[in-house]
């Protein structure tokens, strides 16, 4: 059969063939027009190897997609304070006193802070009189209120009709405020059980600055019904860090230091703490390994020369830092793929020896990223050739060495057209 193929392309291969329209054209061995069959189904030359382009192209694809979600997995861990690798938790030892704390990634866990809140930020609350919800305790026709906030004055027109009972005028007062532009919040409270409404008001933020005044300028709104009765003031929040001199803060949000934000919720004494985020840490580096284990099993589906440089350049890496990725926890099984070990990565997050073996310029992220990039920006380059079939008894390698070998230049451009 060998001989057969041997003699029947012979030299005449590429004069038929390639830039040309014969047997041996681009167009022919791919099967483009003129009713040819493709190369790799053209019995004349005793071949029959209909699935190599279709699994060559699938390899192709599954590398390109594997070798992408490694590198999306590597720069999950390298971006920055947003590194899921470098994530803090903080936390406080009185909940009463601070609810919520969130811990920067520069959080030195060895330096806790304790907070002594002696107030809280409030905005101004005026809360109003109860009245009959059937009543009619307001000026029929227009009541005008005048709210001065910040500085600035600002009018609200409210238009009582007969038909109104205390219920409907309150609401209709509480809308126009709220629509007034005075930064207030103005909320009705009606109880069923007694039958009466009433109007609480409060400032949108908090602070010494942010208080107001609320008053009747034509009819009796603000009087008949309490509005201008204050009972909070608009204040600052005053605390101190570790036995320090007093702070104030307009609002409840904090920075402490140490890269730490607290949210204070009440008056007392709470001690903050920070640490790694052992969770997000370990699901990045579980992800990455993923990953890398994807890529090299779908390198390996393909047995040729080319997936071969796959797997060699990332169990070349694993194999060139295992001594410090074993001390992190992470080891190559017999076959290569990335196994974890939870225990002791935990440990090695909270260590941070996994956040510097793990590191966007360390050794082993850098070579493996590095292959990540060259097989995503170009798969092609790693097809290489596959290798013999051995049960049809035909070497395609063999073949085209013998056929092809002396024009090169033909030889790129079939391949051109192949892929």
């Amino acid at each position: 059969m060998i001989s057969n193929i041997n003699s029947g392309l012979g030299a005449g291969f590429f004069s038929q063939g390639i830039g040309g329209s014969g047997r041996f054209s681009p167009n022919t061995m791919m099967g483009i027009g003129g009713g040819s069959s493709p190369w790799y189904m053209m019995p004349s030359l005793g071949i029959n190897t209909s699935q190599t382009l279709p699994k060559t192209r699938e390899y192709v694809s599954g590398i390109k997609q594997m070798s992408n979600q490694l590198l999306k997995a590597a720069n999950e861990m390298a971006s920055g304070h947003m590194s899921k690798l470098n994530q803090v938790l903080g936390s406080s030892s009185n909940n009463n006193v601070v609810g919520k704390v969130e811990a920067r990634p520069t959080a030195n866990a060895n330096k806790p802070i304790d907070l002594n809140v002696a107030q809280t930020a409030s905005g101004q609350v005026n809360t109003g009189n109860s009245v009959s919800s059937e009543g009619n305790d307001l000026s029929v026709g227009m009541n005008s209120i005048r709210i001065e906030s910040g500085g600035r004055m600002f009018a609200v027109n409210v238009n009582v009709t007969a038909s109104d009972d205390n219920e409907s005028a309150v609401n209709k007062i509480a809308d126009a405020i709220n629509r007034s532009g005075a930064g207030l919040n103005a909320a009705v409270t009606t109880n069923e059980k007694t039958g009466e409404s009433s109007i609480t008001i409060e400032s949108r933020n908090t602070g010494a600055g942010r208080g107001f005044t609320i008053s009747d300028v034509s009819g009796n709104a603000v009087s008949a019904l309490g509005l201008d009765n204050v009972t909070t003031q608009a204040r600052n929040a005053i605390y101190s860090v570790n036995g320090g001199v007093n702070r104030e803060s307009a609002t409840n949000s904090v920075f402490l230091g140490n890269g730490v934000n607290a949210e204070l919720e009440g008056t007392g004494q709470t001690r903050i703490t920070a640490k790694a985020d052992t969770g997000a840490a370990l699901d990045a580096v579980k992800d990455m390994l993923k990953s890398y284990n994807d890529l090299l099993r779908t390198a390996r589906s393909f047995d040729s020369t080319g997936s071969d440089r796959i797997s060699e350049r990332l169990t070349g890496a694993a194999r060139m830092f295992s001594a410090s990725l074993n001390s992190v926890g992470i080891s190559a099984d017999r076959n290569g793929f990335l196994t974890l070990d939870e225990t002791r990565a935990s440990r090695a997050v909270e260590s941070g020896a996994m956040q510097h073996t793990m590191r966007p310029g360390g050794g082993f992220m850098s070579s493996v990223s590095q292959t990540a990039r060259a097989v995503d920006s170009n798969p092609n380059q790693f097809i290489g050739w596959q290798r013999d079939n051995e049960q049809s008894g035909f070497s395609f390698n063999s073949f085209l060495s013998n056929n092809l070998f002396g024009n090169m230049t033909g030889l790129g451009l079939l391949f051109n057209a192949m892929f």
